[in-house]
């Protein structure tokens, strides 16, 4: 079974620093008001530093610039207009919300 892997390591001051490591193993695909879940494809990561979010799998890596916003116990981070959100509480619970033209992706599980 394959395991999805997401490394988040976020500066979002001088000051503070996170490091977490996420793992799903599923996700759940919405295309055209049908929702399912499905099996993570392939093993992927996420590498978050400053204001830079590196998504990389099988296929290499792509880097955005990202904004990362601190709201009470949660880390938010967004790309621009790019239609991608990450939220982490305070217990490490995370979602990864993403679309591809009118699908979205929805993964959620607990960071390490």
């Amino acid at each position: 079974m394959l395991r999805r892997i997401i490394v988040i390591t976020a500066i979002l001051t001088s000051q503070t620093s996170m490091a977490m490591t996420c793992k799903t193993q599923t996700m759940t695909s919405c295309d055209e008001g049908l929702c399912q879940r499905v099996q993570s494809p392939n093993q992927s990561w996420i590498e978050l530093d400053s204001n830079t979010l590196k998504r990389c799998d099988h296929k290499g890596c792509d880097t955005y610039k990202s904004s990362v916003e601190r709201s009470g116990e949660f880390i938010n981070v967004s790309i621009g207009n790019k239609g991608y959100l990450l939220k982490v509480d305070g217990q490490g619970k995370f979602v990864e919300v993403a679309t591809i033209m009118l699908k979205t992706i929805i993964k959620t599980d607990r960071c390490l």
